[in-house]
């Protein structure tokens, strides 16, 4: 794998990133509504890569209307990648799925002769990651956000450990490191879904003695799914001292 990736970057790479998610988007879509880590990340990414010189390609479910290429990257529909020999043809050198171990064997038939990355953002108790101990022999290399990630989950195969990352908007705000400090407030903010951990935030809230302010931005509206669910648990939010709910 060592070998391949460094001959591959001895010229342009082929890549192709492949999102199952049900949102509609297109690389520009942080900048334009909210979005999940997974597809958030996906959609800097490939944008960089292309930037550098790849030959980029995403393909997931699009808006109505999405231009053939934004932001150089090469936009496709999910469907296109079914399509007989299309995936082969195009010859890429490695093929990414977003958080997909169910399609780690039907991605590898595609496209045998690439390098295929699961980069993998979901904890271990999601359905979509029980497959990936079976997937193995179709992954070349598993990607995971955290060591406390990796070792929660059932994986042999090679594998790489990255850590969390912000978003551009956010890596230039301050010249410098004085600058940070200096614009420091006590607050803290939750930015993740609801069953990640909001209760638990709410009892920390509940318990917590300091001034901290606390701001809030968590719905089921980033994957576009009904809240209902967390009715309740967005009012104890609302109900928490120094807490502010943004929502999605």
């Amino acid at each position: 794998l060592s070998f391949r990736l460094s001959a591959a970057k001895l010229r342009p790479m082929r890549l192709l990133f492949v999102s199952f998610s049900p949102i509609e988007m297109d690389v520009t879509m942080p900048e334009r509504e909210p979005l999940g880590g997974t597809e958030s990340c996906a959609a800097y990414l490939a944008r960089q890569l292309a930037h550098n010189g790849h030959d980029v390609t995403f393909a997931g479910r699009l808006p109505p209307g999405t231009p053939g290429r934004v932001l150089g990257v090469r936009h496709l529909p999910l469907n296109v990648l079914t399509e007989a020999g299309f995936v082969a043809a195009a010859d890429f050198d490695a093929v990414i799925g977003l958080s997909a171990p169910p399609a780690a064997e039907q991605l590898k038939r595609l496209a045998p002769r690439g390098i295929h990355v699961s980069w993998l953002h979901l904890t271990p108790d999601q359905t979509a990651m029980a497959p990936l101990a079976a997937m193995t022999p179709y992954i070349d290399c598993a990607v995971f956000v955290s060591k406390t990630q990796r070792a929660m989950t059932n994986y042999g195969g090679a594998f790489a450990v990255i850590g969390n990352g912000i978003a551009p908007a956010f890596e230039n705000m301050f010249a410098t490191a004085e600058d940070l400090r200096a614009a420091k407030q006590d607050r803290a903010a939750y930015t993740s879904m609801p069953y990640r951990g909001l209760h638990l935030l709410v009892e920390v809230i509940r318990k917590f003695r300091g001034a901290t302010q606390f701001d809030v931005y968590s719905a089921m509206h980033t994957y576009r799914r009904p809240d209902n669910d967390f009715a309740g648990l967005y009012r104890q939010v609302k109900a928490a001292a120094r807490t502010r709910y943004h929502g999605a």
